[in-house]
């Protein structure tokens, strides 16, 4: 038996059924229809759990924390986290922010539907080098926010942390 694949026994029962091949990997409509049941406090997946301080924890922190959840190797790890910082990109530490990769991109929840948001790519600079983490950040449209959010509740945020490849990539930020 290979090591680095876990026991079926030692898996929780409802990942033990699982298909060989199976994988937690929402696509990004899915990832926003899960943020808009949580901003209209409906039944969301529990196997995505909430961090208060997200933005305040290194990704190898937030990680440790969750690491492999199912049992199953995977590499990505999702976090929903409400929105508590008045600057776009707050820093973690004072070598270490969150820089905006490319444009933010529109997400439709379903085809046709009136409930959209949107997804910014986010890459990890520490001392001045571009690293391998990156971080997928989902919002809801403000239109949701308006229309049927519960009164006096937080602005809630996805987040998608993965780790592109071991080691740092060669690119500086000075």
């Amino acid at each position: 038996m290979d090591p680095e694949v876990p026991a079926a026994n030692n898996l929780p029962p409802a990942v033990a059924n699982l298909p060989p091949g199976w994988r937690f990997r929402p696509s990004d409509e899915q990832l926003l229809d899960m943020l808009t049941k949580k901003r209209l406090q409906q039944e969301v997946d529990h196997r995505i759990p909430e961090v208060r301080d997200f933005y305040l924890q290194t990704p190898e922190e937030l990680t440790a924390g969750y690491a492999d959840m199912l049992g199953l190797g995977e590499d990505e790890w999702y976090f929903f986290t409400p929105w508590a910082y008045e600057e776009e990109n707050p820093p973690l530490l004072a070598d270490e922010f969150w820089k905006q990769r490319g444009n933010t991109k529109t997400v439709r929840v379903r085809a046709g539907s009136t409930y959209y948001g949107f997804k910014k790519t986010l890459v990890l600079i520490r001392n001045g080098i571009k690293t391998a983490w990156r971080l997928d950040e989902y919002n809801a449209a403000p239109p949701l926010a308006a229309a049927a959010v519960p009164p006096n509740d937080q602005e809630w945020y996805l987040c998608r942390v993965y780790n592109k490849r071991a080691g740092p990539l060669q690119a500086s930020y000075n």
